[in-house]
């Protein structure tokens, strides 16, 4: 592909740090690329960044009961097909203690 408009990039955490400096950077050098999404692999969200001009990039972030529009080349992605099938282990903050957990 030689003018994408669209790129997505799944981090791991091995390559995230590199995923999200210099590869982000040279992505964004690209003039026909419109967005780069970046999908979590720990964590059901992705961060979409999206070109205003020449020089000016948004950034969203999307978790899981949301949807990514892409008027550019209609397409609309709901987040829940990208983690279709993965199951993610319950965050700290979602794991009450039941009575019969405490002392």
């Amino acid at each position: 592909v030689t003018d994408p408009s669209v790129i997505a990039e799944v981090l791991s955490p091995s390559t995230e740090v590199y995923d999200r400096g210099q590869k982000l950077r040279r992505y964004r050098e690209c003039p026909s690329l419109q967005a780069v999404l970046l999908i979590s692999q720990d964590q059901p969200i992705v961060e979409v960044y999206r070109r205003q001009s020449a020089d000016i990039w948004t950034i969203q972030t999307y978790t899981l009961d949301d949807t990514i529009v892409f008027d550019a080349i209609g397409v609309t992605l709901p987040v829940a097909e990208i983690y279709l099938d993965i199951t993610f282990p319950p965050e700290p903050e979602e794991m009450e203690e039941t009575p019969e957990s405490q002392p």
